[in-house]
């Protein structure tokens, strides 16, 4: 019999006639994609070139008018309020201050109060980190109440106060101590003062007290010693001239002073008695001695 042998061509294959017009059909879709895609892209463009052309220039702020609208001198405001400058950001201020609360750049402004507050407080607390808390409160008080951190600036300058004063009051107790000769409560007010903070001036505050405590302490010492030598010899002019030479040892200035001063003038006094004594006892040798041994400053009678 006949045999009959399969075809080689499946009957899923398109025709050759059916594939060369759907490649034919590709080809072509691709320059019309393109065209498509690049006249999109024209119209784009000219959207974008006839938006901007329509924004209106910035203004210069160096030639700014005196009657420029709002809008510019806000822009210009919030321009030199970048350089993070304190009269800058304080001029900010006063210009947005009487614009009402209804204005058309209502919102616009309440964001550049926010970032002139936030640069004005860090100016402020710089002030504070360097011990000055009077400079830092005073500057914070100039951030307007509209502003948006007005009850974060409230917060901040109560603290400022609560410290300035805490302050205050431990140098007050700090002074009364030292006129008191109360050393043990003077160092204590002192070791307070430095639990404050670490900041330089505070730092070199409390070590200027330090210093000034010890300084109270050593003068009241000499003038001690030389009260004591009187006080172990009462009538001796010998002792005397000792004593005189130790308080005069005593800092000019020093709380301690005063008193050294009393003390050396009375026995100064008693000195020139002495001589006057030893002159109508015909003592003219020792008298002549006593007043050879007188501190320079000291008025001797010569009669």
């Amino acid at each position: 019999g006949m045999e009959i042998r399969p075809s080689h061509q499946s009957n899923d294959r398109p025709a050759p006639m059916t594939t060369a017009i759907g490649r034919g059909l590709r080809v072509a879709a691709v320059p019309a994609l393109w065209l498509g895609l690049l006249s999109l892209s024209g119209w784009v463009l000219v959207s974008a070139f006839f938006w901007l052309a329509s924004i209106p220039p910035l203004p210069d702020c160096q030639k700014l008018p005196p009657l420029a609208a709002d809008a510019e001198r806000l822009y210009c405001a919030e321009q030199a309020a970048r350089s993070g400058k304190e009269d800058a950001i304080l001029s900010g201020f006063a210009l947005v201050q009487n614009w009402s609360a209804g204005h058309p750049l209502q919102a616009r402004v309440n964001r550049a109060l926010k970032h002139w507050s936030r640069s004005l407080l860090t100016i402020a607390r710089q002030k504070a980190a360097k011990g000055d808390l009077e400079g830092a409160i005073a500057l914070a008080r100039k951030i307007p109440a509209n502003s948006p951190l007005h009850k974060e600036v409230k917060g901040t300058i109560a603290s400022w106060q609560k410290n300035q004063n805490r302050g205050a009051a431990l140098k007050t107790a700090f002074e009364t101590a030292l006129k008191q000769q109360n050393w043990q409560t003077a160092y204590e007010r002192l070791a307070d003062l430095d639990r404050m903070g670490n900041d330089p001036d505070l730092q070199a505050e409390v070590s200027r007290l330090r210093r000034r405590l010890t300084n109270e302490r050593s003068n009241r010492l000499r003038l001690e010693e030389a009260m004591a030598l009187v006080n172990g010899a009462p009538g001796d002019p010998a002792t005397w001239l000792s004593a005189i030479a130790q308080a005069n040892q005593v800092s000019p200035g020093s709380l301690a002073y005063p008193t050294a001063s009393r003390a050396i003038a009375r026995w100064s006094e008693l000195l020139v008695n002495e001589i006057s004594a030893r002159k109508e006892r015909s003592d003219l040798e020792g008298a002549i001695v006593l007043a050879q041994s007188l501190p320079l400053n000291t008025e001797v009678p010569t009669d």
